[in-house]
């Protein structure tokens, strides 16, 4: 009898620390841009996430903020708020919220940055067969078309998080690397905290410093100010030259938007 009322207390403690456990994520990534042939930018960037919500940053510095414990702040609740001010006011960082589907992300225009809202979207995801390692996590092999470029996701089910790098979500597992056709642009997980055993609370940076703008208007303002430099730079030619054409496209992540093709 005695030990079977052991057993029965030893079953209910391993449930309640499995729940006392916060599903929470910590990763680094690698970020790789390529622009042209000579172009080539390798940057740093973490992600912390949850069921409810995840922050990315992207960092602008060589000598990039770096989690230590010196940047913990405890409130009432016992709970340590981290991540709510990792970037300086030149990161770039994307803030997603699920309860509320909202999406926050930053960007700059000149000497401007802008904080930009949007609808956190759907990714129509393909999950295939094909398996591989990606570190010592087994992932699985899943494709979408986001926004007018088609990307390869490699997710591991073994973190159930539906969460990873820039604005991807909605795979039944955390996205470890990730990369569009032509390899422009492309994610790589280097280092994991899983599970993330601090109590933290996910939170936006500051943004009294940005001018808030929704995507829509954002996409606007871009083309106006593309525009504008391709007249400046067409009224400094030569005028004994025929300019052809002068448009430029858009070389960024995103190439086109959903309210472009509706």
């Amino acid at each position: 009898m005695n030990k079977y009322i052991l057993f029965l207390l030893l079953i209910c403690e391993c449930i309640c620390f499995g729940q006392n456990i916060d599903n929470t994520i910590y990763v680094n990534y690698h970020f790789v841009s390529h622009f042209g042939a000579n172009t080539t930018f390798n940057i740093d960037a973490s992600l912390i996430a949850n069921n409810n919500s995840s922050l990315y940053v992207v960092y602008s510095r060589h000598d990039n903020y770096k989690y230590s414990p010196e940047n913990e702040e405890e409130d009432s609740n016992n709970t340590i708020k981290i991540f709510n001010n990792i970037s300086n006011s030149k990161d770039v960082y994307v803030y997603q919220n699920s309860k509320d589907k909202t999406l926050y992300h930053t960007s700059n225009i000149k000497d401007k940055i802008y904080r930009i809202e949007e609808r956190k979207q759907d990714f129509n995801w393909i999950v295939l067969k094909e398996t591989k390692l990606v570190g010592s996590f087994l992932c699985n092999k899943a494709e979408v078309n986001f926004r007018g470029r088609n990307y390869t996701a490699w997710f591991t089910t073994d973190i159930p998080i539906s969460s990873g790098p820039w604005k991807f979500s909605g795979l039944p597992g955390l996205i470890l690397e990730i990369y569009d056709e032509s390899k422009t642009f492309s994610w790589v997980s280097k280092s994991i905290q899983f599970p993330y055993l601090e109590k933290v609370s996910i939170a936006e940076p500051e943004t009294h410093d940005k001018i808030k703008i929704t995507l829509k208007d954002y996409i606007e303002l871009v083309e106006r100010e593309r525009k504008n430099d391709d007249k400046m730079r067409n009224s400094k030619m030569n005028k004994d030259y025929t300019i052809i054409s002068s448009v430029t496209k858009r070389a960024g992540i995103e190439l086109t938007y959903e309210w472009e093709t509706n």
